[in-house]
């Protein structure tokens, strides 16, 4: 149960947040959390999912601040997640730039729950009815393909980089795993186009790349195909 002190400190430091004042901000968010940490675990840990619950699936505008990810949020949604509780993994990919900046946080997941990809399919994993976690995977998938062809006709990106022969494959790969989650969540304005532009690209950069030396540039190998 959550004590009435706790909840005090919590609309003190609401309050700090609204006012715009930054010392007065980390005074009362320092108190809370240390009020908080002092309830039990499972007390601590039902706040901070029906908190996350109300941010990433409620509009809430409250900010998240570092020490209350790190200290309050993260250890409950871990735990959540460790249990398979539906709607943990998303929560905790919605909080993606925060954990990402916590690598004391990161490290303690799974390699392949470190990023909000594989906690989205961690998600689906868990709850495949839950379409908040499709679309957002989705749309995830949509800036990464978008990414990958913005450089186009000098060549295909992975990461940083351009793409290897072994990336585009995996390229195709997120791209069929992309067509068919916007056949169930329905497509957006540019999804054909941009499944039409990545088939083709993906393909050709690959067989570009096993010509060897026989083009100077890719450009250069789409206009031996015609193409502009």
């Amino acid at each position: 149960m959550i004590s009435r002190e706790v909840y005090e400190a919590w609309d003190a430091y609401v309050i700090a947040e609204n006012n715009r004042v930054r010392a007065e901000m980390k005074t009362r968010l320092r108190d809370f959390v240390s009020s908080l940490l002092e309830l039990p675990v499972d007390a601590q840990h039902d706040w901070a999912l029906s908190f996350a619950k109300s941010v990433v699936d409620d509009g809430c505008r409250t900010p998240v601040r570092f020490p209350l990810f790190r200290e309050v949020l993260f250890p409950a949604l871990k735990a959540g997640i460790q249990d398979r509780q539906q709607g943990c993994a998303r929560w905790l990919a919605h909080f993606d730039v925060l954990l990402a900046q916590s690598p004391e946080c990161q490290s303690q997941l799974p390699e392949q729950l470190q990023s909000s990809y594989g906690l989205l399919h961690e998600a689906l994993d868990v709850d495949p009815e839950d379409a908040a976690s499709r679309k957002r995977l989705a749309n995830l998938l949509r800036a990464w393909l978008e990414y990958s062809i913005h450089e186009v006709p000098h060549g295909v990106l992975y990461e940083a980089n351009g793409a290897s022969i072994e990336q585009c494959v995996k390229l195709k790969s997120e791209l069929a795993e992309f067509q068919e989650l916007v056949s169930q969540t329905g497509f957006e304005k540019g999804d054909v186009e941009l499944i039409r532009d990545c088939r083709f690209h993906f393909q050709a950069y690959a067989d570009y790349l096993a010509s060897g030396s026989d083009f100077r540039s890719y450009r250069s190998y789409l206009s031996s195909l015609d193409l502009k």
